[in-house]
């Protein structure tokens, strides 16, 4: 960048109180347009801003997901947190009856299934057993079938022997005895088989219905397993662990506390590399690119706190904003936002610290 800076002499001489022969020389060299002018390249090797040291995931605030009373508090701030480590405890009293009291529907319907499939279980053997008498009915009305025909074809032989007078009444009357107690034995088995199916029929309505009810009763066991997974879940959000590595900086709250969504459990800071964000001068703010190295120093001293890079640079220049002393001043000058990863920040480096950070440019 060029700058252009013109010096002019007659200002000088006339505030020194020269003598009259000085002011006509100083008059007759404003009359000649007689201004010295010098140009200066301005090339800086480095870009000095003012930086806050802060975790590259940045400060968050941790809020529960519903509003309770803290019952038990096992961090504090300062402390280092895993994740998956319990952070808080809120009363789960009343959370805690209801899933019990839904695991106790579950089991009293999960009996009420049991019950209904062992009957539905038992009315199948007595079904498969009926079935096999059925079977056999069948195998005994086909002998009796049989038996018919043979008293049928004795009670002709003996009809006709009879009529011709070769035989007597009473050979004919004990033939046509046999006849009738056949066809009665048929019709017998036939009104047993009959009577069989239909108590089959019965058994499988029975069986229908018990299947029916089974299938309800298992229906409601699912919908109070959704139940218990709900009130599981309402169970677990009175629990509050750390949903990642990190840092606790503050805690606002204590054990009695009553807390809800919108208050704020605490500052956290999720473990992350430390970063400097600083404010570079818009005089120097297209020279900083991602890749330079930096250093960062206390205000005010010589000593190098730790080295690192810059990661990220804001593509838009902003009124110096984020370390001014008073609340909406504004001012002419602009910045460009710079954010530089530290290479071996000191343990002692507190978050929040205010730093001089120097960009090498070169």
């Amino acid at each position: 960048m060029k700058k252009y800076i013109l010096f002019s002499i007659f200002p000088f001489l006339l505030a020194c109180g020269g003598s009259e022969k000085d002011k006509k020389a100083v008059d007759e060299l404003a009359r000649k347009d007689s201004v010295m002018a010098k140009t200066y390249n301005i090339d800086p090797e480095k870009a000095i801003g003012i930086g806050r040291i802060e975790p590259e995931t940045k400060i968050i605030k941790l809020y529960a997901d519903v509003s309770g009373i803290v019952e038990e508090l096992y961090i504090k701030a300062g402390v280092d947190v895993k994740k998956g480590q319990q952070i808080l405890a809120l009363t789960h009293s009343l959370e805690d009856a209801k899933t019990d009291k839904v695991r106790a529907q579950i089991a009293a319907q999960e009996v009420q299934v049991k019950s209904q499939q062992t009957q539905v279980d038992a009315q199948m053997v007595q079904i498969q057993t009926q079935q096999t008498q059925v079977e056999n009915f069948e195998k005994d009305i086909a002998k009796a079938r049989l038996a018919v025909q043979f008293a049928q074809k004795n009670f002709d032989r003996i009809t006709k022997v009879f009529k011709e007078g070769a035989d007597t009444r009473q050979n004919y009357e004990n033939a046509e005895n046999q006849v009738q107690t056949a066809q009665a034995e048929v019709e017998r088995l036939l009104a047993q088989q009959s009577n069989l199916r239909a108590q089959i029929n019965n058994l499988k309505a029975q069986q229908e219905t018990l299947r029916a009810q089974k299938s309800n009763a298992s229906s409601k066991v699912g919908e109070f397993k959704a139940d218990e997974s709900y009130a599981r879940v309402e169970r677990g959000k009175r629990d509050m662990y750390a949903f990642t590595d990190g840092k606790m900086l503050s805690v606002d709250i204590t054990v009695g506390s009553y807390i809800s969504p919108q208050v704020p459990i605490g500052d956290f800071a999720p473990a992350s590399p430390t970063n400097v964000v600083a404010e570079i001068d818009e005089l120097f703010a297209t020279k900083v690119q991602v890749g330079q190295s930096a250093e960062i120093r206390l205000q005010g001293a010589t000593d190098v706190l730790a080295t690192g890079k810059v990661i990220e640079v804001a593509p838009y220049l902003r009124q110096k904003s984020l370390f001014s002393d008073e609340i909406g001043k504004l001012e002419d000058r602009r910045v460009r936002e710079v954010r530089v990863r530290l290479d071996n920040p000191p343990a002692s480096l507190l978050y929040g610290t205010r730093v001089d950070c120097i960009i090498k440019l070169k």
